[in-house]
């Protein structure tokens, strides 16, 4: 068996993922690709694509197709410069610890920025003990100030190496479905660009007149990622491949003389769900290629910022919603242990700890300042 993407002979199989694991995806292929190119693949476009949309997956606290918690996403920047990470769901935490000595009165005073007591006694540690000061006084001295979070921005954007992953994904499952086709020479020009970047404009393109995915109960969850692919009558192979249902492009495969039915695969990454080739899915549209020729750069930038724009707003949407749920979890955990404890006699006090913890939260996190909220800076590059 060949590598679908080098042709040489497959060494040590691996399992290549249709749609990354990163973004929920779970079905994979045994036979597609060698290890060494599935190696290649994860440190490259795969890699690039994962951190483009890391903003996304950290916002809602998506899991991988495995299971894994997103990592927090580092960078951030806040209005002084500092720079910021993000937790899964979105909570705040500064980036790197900081310290400053100062002298007044023939004292010195210490201000540390740090994100638990153990980093502080960790990052003051020497300099205790070289004035000779035990570090268990640290607690008994130390003044706690809680800093709401600032203005922080980050971009969510997707470059070259993440675009080729795109269209990797809608190869993918091409081949596993129809390997004998896509082994065919009208798909070199796709392999090439997979595996080197070669003719992106004649291959990939930003959907400027997007696919509603969700419509006629095709729906599974809010933001779903579906890629479906189908032979127009001219012979093109194409994809459509929606990530977050609002980002989407089209991928000219390749041109075949046989025939290819519709294949699709759809994944709820909210809820890690999927679903492959469901005759619901194979109702989605998929324009043909040649009809986005004359688009001009503007208009591919103005569709691409309104169709961000349109994610972004539901992502802080359902965040907003999970921060919620979140606190009334936790409140009823302290006070009752679960909901099955729940009676009139404690519904108050349960109801108090909800209140007081949402104020607790948005004044730390700078929730009742809309000034301080997040701000996202958006863009997509093509």
């Amino acid at each position: 068996m060949d590598d679908i993407y080098t042709g040489r002979s497959i060494v040590t199989p691996s399992d290549e993922h249709v749609l990354l694991n990163a973004l929920g995806g779970r079905l994979v292929g045994r036979d597609l690709i060698d290890k060494t190119t599935n190696d290649k693949f994860g440190d490259s476009i795969d890699a690039a694509l994962a951190n483009d949309l890391l903003p996304l997956r950290v916002l809602l606290n998506v899991r991988s197709g495995d299971g894994t918690p997103p990592p927090k996403l580092r960078g951030a920047v806040g209005p002084d410069g500092a720079t910021y990470n993000l937790l899964p769901g979105g909570e705040p935490e500064m980036g790197k610890p900081s310290v400053r000595f100062s002298e007044r009165d023939g004292m010195t005073y210490a201000e540390a920025s740090a994100r638990s007591l153990k980093e502080l006694k960790s990052l003051l540690g020497r300099s205790l003990e070289k004035a000779g000061v035990p570090v268990a006084t640290l607690e008994e001295s130390i003044r706690t100030t809680l800093t709401p979070a600032p203005r922080m921005k980050t971009d969510l954007s997707v470059g070259e190496d993440g675009l080729r992953a795109v269209a990797k994904m809608a190869a993918n499952l091409l081949a596993l479905s129809s390997r004998d086709v896509f082994d065919e020479s009208g798909f070199d020009a796709l392999r090439s660009y997979v595996l080197r970047g070669d003719g992106a404009s004649n291959l990939i393109r930003f959907n400027t007149r997007p696919v509603d995915i969700l419509s006629n109960g095709q729906a599974m969850g809010a933001l779903d990622h579906l890629i479906v692919v189908r032979r127009h009558t001219n012979g093109d192979v194409c994809a459509l491949v929606a990530i977050y249902s609002h980002m989407q492009w089209l991928v000219r495969l390749g041109n075949s003389k046989r025939p290819v039915a519709r294949r699709s695969y759809r994944i709820d990454q909210l809820r890690g769900v999927g679903r492959r080739d469901s005759p619901l899915d194979a109702r989605v549209r998929v324009p043909m290629f040649s009809r986005f020729a004359g688009d001009s750069r503007g208009r591919v930038f103005h569709e691409q910022e309104v169709a961000m724009r349109r994610l972004m707003t539901k992502v802080m949407k359902i965040q907003k919603e999970n921060f919620e749920r979140r606190i009334i979890r936790q409140a009823m955990q302290e006070v009752i242990g679960d909901w099955s404890k729940l009676t009139h006699d404690n519904v108050r006090a349960v109801s108090r700890a909800i209140g007081e913890r949402y104020v607790k939260y948005a004044v730390d996190f700078g929730l009742l300042k809309p000034e301080l909220q997040p701000d996202w800076g958006l863009r997509i590059k093509s």
